[in-house]
């Protein structure tokens, strides 16, 4: 009887309740994880720039844990739909701690680099078998607010993260901050060490192009893409802009942020559920379009946090009802190849975001560049009102053949 309510849980729609025990526990890991690997973001970016004065390094220090995570993804999904989780998850978390220990013993810009290529081979694993035990747990009719509170672990994370890491490396540095962090990530493996969660084997472990990437969410996938692009830019270069002028002040923008979030992301996630993800996402992305425009004009640090409530309110709506259509549009045992295709575009996108934010600095100063950041936002926005019909259908689970570019238009 436990066995099969074990495995009741794990397997999306047969539970009617958000809060089950699988999600709970799920949202503390991610708390963990969320917690060291947000700190950690705001850190590498500063560190490599301390090291060699230069924002290209730092923008490729911020993004490049991101090209390992995305190379790992084309193992991590057909690894987590076949093969056990829990045993998985384990190792991979192991892999984390190891490059977390790394940073604390790290003082050059290339040894930094290493280890965040390291920390981005597992998280690979890690954030993907996240999401798909964590959507698993969930009822069909519930995903996205299910779904926006787990990520509103990240919000919790991020209302602390940022301002608290700045803090701690005036009080003892980078070097006892990264064991700090290191020491969270051991906390991770041994909370999957206890989290019971029954294997049932779907199919063979077969690294294909169908077990990697989900056909039917290429299009969310895309626009999440652009917009992980421009997200992934105030957490690489905002406090490296800001140091002359607000100092560790700035932290309190990503503190701001997060309180927002952890507040709009449950609601809007209710919106989505009864309205559909084309009418929230338009007036979303356009807020967070307002929200760099706002950056680029700010002088003081009440202008930076407006521009902070208003990106909270738009980005933190847009990520996790995106993220609940990507997953909607498979059935449960595809949630891996739904989850690592979540995972792909949003690392595609912190891969080019921050290093091309670098190369642009260099040459435009920040000011245009973050007018420059509104760019992709334009972009994703056409792509929405483009493709809202199949975006409809996707959020609806109504179908999962992918039209054609020309008849998508002509609907």
């Amino acid at each position: 009887m436990n066995h099969r309510k074990g495995q009741a849980e794990e397997i999306s729609g047969n539970t009617s309740r958000i809060w089950n025990g699988i999600f709970v526990k799920m949202l503390f890991i991610n708390l963990m994880i969320s917690f060291a690997t947000n700190m950690m973001n705001q850190l590498a970016p500063m560190y490599s720039y301390d090291l060699s004065g230069s924002n290209v390094l730092a923008g490729t220090t911020a993004s490049i844990f991101a090209l390992t995570c995305l190379i790992f993804k084309f193992v991590s999904a057909p690894a987590l739909d076949s093969l056990n989780k829990k045993l998985i998850l384990l190792g991979a978390s192991a892999v984390m701690a190891c490059a977390f220990v790394g940073y604390a013993f790290s003082y050059t810009v290339s040894m930094l680099i290493a280890f965040r290529l390291v920390q981005g081979a597992g998280q690979a694993f890690v954030t993907t078998g996240c999401l798909i035990i964590a959507t698993n747990s969930l009822p069909n009719k519930k995903m996205a607010t299910g779904i926006a509170y787990f990520s509103m672990t990240t919000a919790v994370c991020g209302a602390i993260a940022p301002a608290l890491s700045l803090k701690l490396i005036d009080l003892i540095g980078y070097h006892y901050t990264f064991g700090i962090l290191a020491a969270m990530m051991f906390l991770v493996i041994l909370s999957f060490a206890f989290l019971k969660l029954e294997h049932k084997p779907v199919r063979k472990f077969r690294i294909t192009l169908h077990s990697v990437i989900a056909k039917e969410a290429v299009l969310p996938a895309a626009i999440l893409l652009i917009i992980s692009l421009a997200s992934s830019m105030p957490r690489a270069f905002l406090a490296i802009s800001t140091r002359d002028t607000i100092g560790s002040d700035i932290g309190y923008f990503f503190t701001v942020s997060a309180i927002v979030m952890i507040f709009s992301r449950p609601i809007t996630g209710r919106i989505t559920d009864k309205i559909g993800i084309v009418k929230v996402m338009i007036p979303m992305i356009i807020l967070t379009a307002a929200s760099f425009v706002m950056i680029g004009f700010a002088a003081t640090l009440p202008m930076y946090l407006a521009a902070a409530v208003v990106q909270a309110i738009g980005m933190g709506s847009i990520m996790p009802s995106i993220q609940a259509t990507i997953m909607k549009s498979v059935p449960p045992d595809r949630r891996g190849s739904a989850s690592s295709t979540t995972y792909i575009a949003a690392d595609i996108g912190t891969l080019i975001g921050p290093a091309a934010g670098g190369y642009i600095i260099d040459r435009a100063g920040y000011s245009l560049t973050w007018y420059y950041t509104v760019i992709p936002l334009i972009v994703g926005l056409a792509a929405v009102i483009l493709f809202r019909r199949r975006l409809q259908r996707l959020d609806a689970n109504e179908e999962t053949r992918v039209p054609g570019i020309l008849q998508e238009l002509s609907d």
